[in-house]
């Protein structure tokens, strides 16, 4: 009996890393609908929805306050994030390629402006609260989170525009 509420234990401890590596594996499209259920089950992951959208938050490397770690800088600006915009999107966020995922959870599809208006919002707070150059790319919106891999895709294809639209600014390019 010790050793399960041991295991219960180091599970729990474990289940944030568990749940990220889920949301990098859904966004890479590598997980098959019939295993859904058994995964959000397993990892705790809740899904209400009912439309769903990614976000990318880039946090500049290269433009960064003197005597700051580009990789601090970049952790503030997700802990910035996620209590700026969780309440509200109901997201999951998480650390991929070098940059903040956030899973953003819409009432209605007509959110979506809303969530970009939001998101330009964060990145001018993040330049003048923390001096960060944040560029968020918002990606299409779905309705089912199996189709969250193209909305990532367009997420990062957005981000790609800062150098076309330039940086601290939110960039949807529907």
């Amino acid at each position: 009996k010790r050793s399960v509420q041991i295991l219960q234990k180091y599970y729990m401890e474990s289940l944030p890393l568990l749940q990220a590596n889920f949301y990098s594996t859904l966004i890479e499209g590598r997980i098959h609908e019939d295993e859904l259920a058994s995964y959000l089950s397993d990892y705790q992951i809740s899904f209400s929805g009912p439309y769903f959208c990614c976000i990318v938050i880039h946090t500049s490397s290269t433009q960064v306050p003197e005597n700051m770690n580009p990789l601090l800088l970049a952790t503030s600006v997700r802990k910035q994030a996620e209590e700026r915009l969780s309440v509200r999107w109901n997201t999951k966020s998480f650390s991929y390629l070098g940059n903040t995922v956030m899973i953003a959870q819409l009432k209605s599809a007509d959110m979506l402006s809303d969530l970009t208006d939001e998101c330009d919002r964060f990145c001018k707070y993040a330049r003048k609260i923390i001096g960060a150059v944040v560029t968020v790319g918002v990606g299409q919106i779905c309705g089912d989170i199996m189709e969250l891999q193209q909305s990532y895709s367009t997420a990062r294809e957005a981000v790609s525009y800062r150098v076309i639209y330039g940086a601290s600014r939110a960039i949807n390019i529907k």
